[in-house]
């Protein structure tokens, strides 16, 4: 049970995630930081990411930034392929 609250307090201290496909056939992926900082916001988009691509990615533009929500870090990436 603490696991799983845990957990729980993880997810709520980095808001993910928003996930977008871009017109030109690559992703975007943002994720907001909340009580963990950006550097957690960093692993979040690597487990989107590897969602997304489990091939393997590239990140082919990172951005951090500031908006109404906070903190965050957005990657532009793109799957490799075979």
């Amino acid at each position: 049970m603490r696991t799983f609250l845990g957990f729980l307090v993880l997810l709520a201290g980095c808001a993910p995630t928003e996930q977008f496909t871009l017109p030109k056939g690559d992703f975007e992926v943002t994720t907001h930081s909340r009580l963990f900082g950006l550097e957690a916001t960093k692993a979040q988009n690597e487990q989107a990411a590897s969602r997304t691509c489990p091939e393997g990615y590239i990140v082919l533009n990172e951005k951090i930034g500031q908006d109404a929500d906070g903190n965050y870090r957005r990657w532009e990436f793109g799957c490799l392929s075979r």
